[in-house]
């Protein structure tokens, strides 16, 4: 999924399908070498409570790529780290 910032504070996705998904940005969180994003989607579907946990990855030509954490081991250790750090 590739990015494209509005502004600081809503992240609008493009699945790879095309299909526009907005998020709020909840956490970043570096762990093991790595960079997270915990993101609340604001489409109308989905719950408050739910987050989206995706790896960042800032490529050279500027873009951001975001692709969704599936591995739920390390979905559990990036909200652990998220909590430690409240």
């Amino acid at each position: 999924m590739e990015t494209n910032n509005e502004n600081e504070e809503k992240i609008l996705l493009i699945s790879e399908d095309g299909v526009e998904h907005e998020f709020e940005q909840v956490a970043l969180i570096n762990l093991d070498g790595g960079a997270y994003a915990i993101l609340k989607s604001l489409d109308d579907s989905a719950s408050e409570d739910t987050v989206y946990i995706f790896e960042v990855d800032a490529s050279k030509e500027g873009k951001t790529a975001y692709r969704i954490v599936e591995d739920e081991l390390l979905q559990q250790r990036i909200l652990e780290e998220d909590e430690a750090l409240l």
